[in-house]
């Protein structure tokens, strides 16, 4: 379960983790952000014979869950083993599948950057796997050093954003393997959680529609639309942060004050992303895409959605960035709640 971890809830959280890893590798999207924040937890202990005992009977938990997982596929031998891992990670389909809005896909866009086409499936994926390592090390850090429920809460967002970005045979869908944690947030960041949940309908929207489910996906941005009003009216205002949103903070860096202006122009920056996704629209439906780019529109949609992914991730890893040195973060969230400091 993603809900935040406690130090006596380490073991039974580990073994339902590497039961959901081993029913299904798209679990893997949020297994940096559950180690680093269980490792966090065990290197907080006071001694270290704590320290080292927590960390010993979490690796025999996990160890042994894996073992009693695999057991039937060892009895097997290697032929067994070999055909498992090849279903699990199936590297020979390519980097990604169709029109995804990660960095790959829209990178493709442009002269001398299709690195499906010009690139072994070898080199790519060692590509990939760079990216994404470097990608998870600010918020690994940050869950290392300082864990806490929030940084938790982030996190899972922000590595499952990282794998859509820039890991190896994405899916459009994926996507709601980050979507899954930031709905958790609604209630404190309606607005924010909201237009990331409706960016991630529009980059499937290409797929819904060729399934015929064009209407569902009109449906669905009614039913986001009604509960993000509702979040708003029911989440408390927080008079503290309206005031130091009005007069400025004292002493405040330079990547809190870009968090902090970002989140108050949080409304007006999601009525303009609102426009251009209407327009993508009506361009879609209106102008018929040239005979030499039938795909344009499809691009589009991928391109756009894509650079709003990758400034959400970009504001995590700048969240994160902050809450590893440990200075004082947040601001506004959909105009109303903060998404502050809490401690575990």
């Amino acid at each position: 379960s993603p809900a935040p971890l406690r130090l006596r809830a380490l073991l039974p959280a580990a073994f339902l983790f590497c039961l959901a890893l081993n029913f299904k590798q798209m679990s893997l999207y949020y297994a940096p952000a559950f180690f680093c924040h269980m490792l966090g937890l065990c290197l907080s202990r006071p001694t270290w014979r704590g320290r080292a005992g927590t960390v010993l009977a979490l690796g025999l938990v996990v160890v042994g869950t894996f073992v009693l997982c695999w057991l039937p596929f060892l009895a097997g031998g290697a032929p067994a083993v070999r055909a498992v891992l090849s279903r699990l990670f199936p590297v020979q389909r390519g980097l990604y599948e169709d029109k995804v809005a990660n960095v790959w896909c829209t990178l493709s866009v442009l002269p001398g950057l299709k690195l499906r086409a010009n690139a072994s499936a070898s080199h790519a994926l060692r590509l990939s796997l760079a990216a994404v390592l470097a990608s998870l090390g600010l918020p690994a850090a940050s869950m290392l050093r300082r864990p806490s429920e929030r940084a938790f809460e982030l996190g899972l967002v922000c590595c499952a954003l990282s794998f859509f970005l820039f890991s190896f045979q994405v899916h459009e869908k994926h996507i709601l393997l980050a979507l899954a944690p930031a709905s958790a947030l609604l209630g404190e960041a309606p607005v924010l959680v909201g237009w990331l949940c409706a960016i991630g309908c529009f980059s499937m929207f290409p797929l819904l529609e060729r399934d015929g489910l064009a209407i569902a996906y009109v449906g669905g941005l009614a039913v986001l639309c009604a509960l993000v009003a509702a979040a708003r009216a029911l989440a408390p205002a927080d008079r503290d942060t309206d005031r130091d949103a009005d007069r400025g903070l004292s002493g405040e860096n330079w990547l809190e004050g870009w968090l902090r202006a970002g989140a108050r122009a949080l409304p007006l920056l999601v009525s303009g992303s609102a426009l251009g996704m209407g327009a993508l629209h009506a361009a879609a439906a209106l102008v018929r895409a040239p005979a030499r780019y039938p795909d344009l529109h499809q691009y589009l949609f991928c391109a756009y959605a894509c650079a709003h992914f990758c400034t959400a991730w970009l504001a995590l890893q700048a969240w994160h960035a902050c809450h590893l040195l440990g200075w004082r973060y947040g601001g506004e969230c959909g105009g109303r709640h903060a998404l502050r400091k809490k401690g575990n």
